[in-house]
């Protein structure tokens, strides 16, 4: 486990997208979660899963398929999700955060598009400091209300329902 994520944090494309995708099953595990919160360079880690989410990688623009796009997804909103991981949600509420998300929100798969709803609903302790980076959410968050989808129309609203106690963020929605 410990060279999937060094291969993650260290940015060695080929080799950390099919690491991040071996990488879902040890987050979806207790013990595991905590391994992985003591990545050396958290930063780093969690900025080439937020990247992956946005779907282009590395200079050259390198494609991230789907999967990897779907657990990039699933490891950051599992993490965040365990309450007992002390840090997580500041390591990854750095500048751009948002913006990877709202990337992700508007993804051709609706998987990556429900788990980027579950980070919104983790990372709103940070809704009253940082409201000027929740903007870019408004917008394709709206846009998901006109999907079929039962399980990421009830995300979607959930997530405006929360941002919209923000009078700020209230009057984009409105």
């Amino acid at each position: 486990m410990g060279n999937m994520v060094k291969a993650v944090q260290d940015k060695d494309w080929p080799v950390a997208l099919s690491a991040i995708s071996a990488l879902t099953f040890f987050a979806s595990e207790k013990a595991y979660r905590v391994l992985l919160s003591n990545a050396n360079q958290m930063f780093n880690f969690y900025e080439t899963l937020l990247s992956c989410i946005q779907g282009q990688v590395s200079a050259n623009g390198l494609e991230v398929p789907p999967p990897t796009r779907f657990a990039a997804a699933t490891i950051i909103s599992k993490m965040l999700a365990d309450k007992d991981l002390v840090g997580i949600q500041d390591a990854i509420m750095k500048e751009g955060v948002m913006t990877h998300i709202a990337k992700g929100l508007r993804d051709q798969q609706l998987a990556v598009r429900k788990e980027c709803a579950i980070i919104i609903k983790s990372m709103t302790k940070f809704l009253t400091t940082n409201t000027e980076s929740f903007k870019p959410l408004i917008q394709p968050l709206i846009a998901n209300l006109g999907e079929d989808d039962d399980t990421l129309l009830a995300r979607t609203l959930d997530c405006l329902r929360t941002l919209s106690s923000n009078e700020v963020l209230r009057e984009l929605i409105v």
